[in-house]
C-alpha cells in the first residue's frame, strides 16, 4: 500500500476553507495568498477572517486584473490598503510592488452577497479593502458622533423636562384658577342661601311685631245703647 506524505501550514490548520460563508459586515483579515493566473492575466487573492468568534478562518477567494484600466478605482483601493506607495507619471499614479510583501499582511474587509451567480444560495464576497489605520479614524469618529448624539440626547431630553416641568406648573396653575373659582362659585352659593333664610326671618319678625304691637279691634262698651236685650240703669228706671 502506497504511503501518503503531506505537509500544511499553521493557517491551513486554522482555515474553515471556503464552507463557511460569512454574513454581510467587517471582519479583520488578512491575505493568505496571491498568485497570478496565467490563462487569465489577473491574480488570485485568498484572505481569511482572523478575529472573528463565529466565523473565524473563513476563506474568501477575490480577483484583480491589474492591467484592466476599467477597475482603476479597485486597485487603488487594494494598494492603500497594504501601504503600496504610488508614484506620479503625468495625470496617472504607477505601482510597483512585490506580492510578498503583501501576503501575510493584515485588513480590514467588507464582505457582501454574492448576486453574481444563478444559485439561490447564499455567497460571501469580498468587496471592500481598507487598511486597519484608517479602520483606527473611522472607529474613532464614530466614537465621536457616539458622544455627540449622546450630547444631543441629553439635551433633547432636559429640554423636554423642562417641556414637562413648564407644562406641570400651567396644569397646576390652571388647577388654583379651577380652585378658586370654585370656592368663589361655593362662597357665592353660602351667601345667597344666607340671605334666603334672612328672609323668611325678617317676614316672620314683621308678622309678631304686628300681632304684639299693632292695631287692635276696638269693643263696643258695654251698658252703652238701648239695643234688644239692653239692661237700663236704675235712673233710667220710670218707677
Amino acid at each position: 500500500m502506497p504511503r501518503v506524505k503531506a505537509s500544511v501550514t499553521k493557517d491551513d490548520m486554522e482555515s474553515k476553507g471556503g464552507g463557511i460563508q460569512p454574513k454581510p459586515g467587517w471582519y479583520p483579515m488578512k491575505v493568505v495568498s496571491m498568485n497570478k493566473r496565467k490563462e487569465k492575466g489577473d491574480y488570485e487573492i485568498v484572505v481569511t477572517v482572523t478575529k472573528d468568534k463565529k466565523f473565524k478562518g473563513a476563506q474568501l477567494w477575490d480577483y484583480i486584473d491589474f492591467a484592466n484600466e476599467n477597475i482603476g478605482w479597485k486597485i487603488a483601493q487594494f494598494c492603500k490598503a497594504f501601504g503600496v506607495k504610488f508614484k506620479k507619471k503625468g495625470k496617472t499614479y504607477e505601482v510597483n510592488f512585490d506580492t510578498d510583501d503583501v501576503v501575510g499582511s493584515e485588513f480590514k474587509g467588507r464582505v457582501r452577497a454574492d448576486n453574481s451567480g444563478y444559485s439561490e444560495e447564499y455567497r460571501a464576497k469580498l468587496a471592500t479593502y481598507l487598511a486597519l489605520e484608517d479602520e483606527k479614524e473611522n472607529e474613532d469618529s464614530d466614537d465621536e458622533d457616539m458622544e455627540e448624539d449622546e450630547e444631543n440626547t441629553e439635551e433633547d431630553q432636559d429640554e423636554d423636562e423642562e417641556e414637562d416641568d413648564e407644562e406641570d406648573s400651567e396644569d397646576e396653575d390652571e388647577e388654583e384658577e379651577s380652585d378658586d373659582d370654585s370656592d368663589d362659585e361655593d362662597e357665592d352659593e353660602e351667601e345667597d342661601e344666607e340671605e334666603e333664610d334672612e328672609k323668611p326671618k325678617s317676614k316672620s319678625r314683621a308678622k309678631s311685631k304686628r300681632g304684639a304691637g299693632g292695631s287692635k279691634k276696638k269693643s263696643a262698651p258695654k251698658g252703652k245703647g238701648k239695643g234688644k236685650g239692653g239692661k237700663r240703669s236704675k235712673k233710667e228706671l220710670p218707677f
